[in-house]
């Protein structure tokens, strides 16, 4: 529970903008607790320090579906462009969670050339799948990219 609430702490002192939280959130990357690395390292990216946002485009090479989840979201959340063609090859992973994340990720970013392939998943037989298509082409607010 407390890491949790130091998580969400971390993620909030990046949406604060305030850059004089910068050492406080350096010094939690270096916390034994992953949730509280991982939310202190987006926190960081989102006020402009990206340097550790190279281990989460190093994350979607991982063999382990929670780590390419994780760096899907984590990217969506601080738009890093340069990941964008590795996410789209997650985009129809084998794994559901990586594929739901990877398609997330690219509507979040507004990578409209995805919206296709982001369709596509309209059709999948996992209700969830279907959702996250619905959400992240409302997310796209694009037109005509429904598979014929």
């Amino acid at each position: 529970m407390a890491n949790t609430r130091r998580a969400k702490s971390a993620e909030a002192l990046g949406l604060i903008g305030d850059q004089s939280v910068v050492p406080v959130l350096k010094e939690m990357t270096k916390d034994e607790n992953g949730n509280i690395v991982d939310a202190s390292v987006a926190a960081l990216a989102k006020l402009g320090d990206k340097t550790n946002v190279d281990a989460f485009i190093a994350g979607l090479d991982s063999s382990d579906p929670l780590v390419r989840k994780k760096a899907c979201e984590v990217l969506a959340y601080v738009k890093e462009t340069r990941a964008i063609s590795k996410i789209k090859g997650l985009a129809t992973h084998f794994d559901k969670t990586v594929k739901d994340a990877a398609n997330m990720a690219l509507a979040k970013m507004g990578d409209l050339e995805s919206g296709p392939v982001i369709a596509t998943l309209l059709l999948e037989k996992e209700p969830s799948l279907r959702e996250t298509a619905c959400k992240a082409l409302g997310i796209l607010e694009t037109q005509n990219t429904f598979p014929s």
